[in-house]
């Protein structure tokens, strides 16, 4: 697992130094969530560790974007002194249709096959409202973290209100991390 790597962080203005539980909650998700060669999009990315944690454990493809761009800056420079910077490309965006992470490719809407959302409750349902999930992959995962105990039915009825079910729950505290997928 990503557990064997050093990962080295100069968080800058950002949040995420990977001590906080949402961030581990995503980090052992993603544990089994992501597997080699996979198309891995981070949604909020903050300074970059999770990015950086898919592209250690093998993801293909890494896009990452943050509505601010002290976080963007900081994410391009984290996968730098992980020497990733090739296999992450981040931009300055605040979700689909947004900012040129979702410029067509080959006139098709890019799909990720997973989605990492370590954002506050308000903003990752602001996101699912925007269409966030029609960005996931046939089969395609997304992990959710940052969600605090009592905020968890609302992000769940926003999920299942887009055609996402629960897979996996995880907790650590006052902190829950969930895995959902779209319902078949």
């Amino acid at each position: 697992g990503s557990t064997d790597w050093p990962i080295v962080l100069d968080p800058g203005m950002a949040f995420g130094t990977g001590l906080h539980p949402s961030t581990q909650l995503c980090l052992i998700a993603m544990e089994s969530v992501v597997h080699p060669g996979e198309r891995v999009l981070d949604a909020g990315c903050g300074s970059g560790i999770l990015s950086i944690a898919a592209a250690r454990a093998g993801a293909g493809a890494i896009d990452a974007f943050d509505i601010d761009p002290i976080a963007v800056k900081a994410t391009a420079s984290n996968a730098e002194l992980n020497d990733l910077l090739p296999a992450i490309r981040v931009v300055v965006s605040d979700g689909p249709g947004h900012g040129n992470l979702w410029a067509p490719v080959d006139e098709k809407e890019p799909k990720w096959d997973v989605i990492l959302v370590n954002i506050l409750p308000h903003v990752i349902i602001g996101l699912l409202n925007g269409g966030l999930h029609h960005s996931l992959a046939s089969g395609g995962r997304m992990i959710l973290a940052g969600i605090i105990l009592d905020r968890e039915p609302d992000v769940r009825e926003a999920l299942h209100r887009h055609g996402l079910e629960v897979v996996e729950r995880y907790t650590q505290g006052d902190w829950v991390g969930l895995v959902a997928s779209r319902v078949h």
